[in-house]
């Protein structure tokens, strides 16, 4: 009794401390491994329409369209390729697991640890008069915020202090304040990354009320 009560504690343990899932490859154990980064190739700027918040329920908004300032985001969309990092260690997988059906594994998305590209710069001019300080062709850095993940952040504040890689294929920003003009608000993003690359996008236009 002993020896059988040893044997079910045991496996009922390891149930706990063997991974369902071969988390060193970002799949699930009976998967074929996905490639784990991505490299930045290009960049496009899409305007949308939000009333929740930058991840969810967005609406893409079509040239010269209008939308409420606290509803308007822009997005940053890279264009990438997706390869394999460094081949690690990796946990074995199990086929074996007590509690394998209660901890499910979701299979991971091609380049879940991100880019090994670094940005440099991001430069956000108007392309039209955006008020009496901030004529066509000037820099607006300093009414542009972005949201790391959930952060939002000044965009100088946030390129003055982001020294990591980028982790997403996609950033998001929103305008700290309302064009004073009639015109309709459009921009250049320029994106410098630290291995020399250079991509350029402007948004389509749109107006506010």
């Amino acid at each position: 009794m002993k020896l059988k009560h040893l044997f079910l504690t045991s496996a009922f343990t390891l149930g706990f401390i063997i991974p369902s899932c071969n988390w060193g490859v970002g799949s699930c154990g009976d998967l074929e491994p996905v490639p784990d980064f991505f490299n930045i190739e290009g960049m496009t700027i899409q305007n949308y329409k939000s009333e929740s918040s930058y991840d969810c329920c967005q609406t893409a908004l079509q040239d010269s369209a209008y939308v409420e300032i606290d509803n308007y985001w822009m997005s940053m969309d890279f264009s990438v390729s997706y390869f394999f990092g460094q081949i690690e260690e990796r946990w074995p997988s199990f086929d074996f697991n007590l509690i394998g059906s209660a901890l499910a594994c979701s299979p991971a998305e091609p380049g879940f640890n991100g880019s090994q590209e670094k940005i440099e710069s991001i430069t956000v001019v108007t392309l039209n008069d955006f008020d009496s300080t901030h004529v066509a062709g000037d820099t607006i850095n300093d009414l542009v915020s972005i949201y790391d993940f959930s952060t939002r952040s000044k965009l100088d504040d946030f390129l003055s202090s982001n020294i990591s890689f980028v982790k997403q294929e996609r950033l998001f920003f929103q305008l700290d304040a309302t064009p004073s003009s009639d015109h309709y608000f459009k921009a250049k993003f320029i994106l410098h990354l630290t291995n020399g690359e250079e991509h350029i996008s402007d948004t389509q236009a749109v107006g506010f009320y």
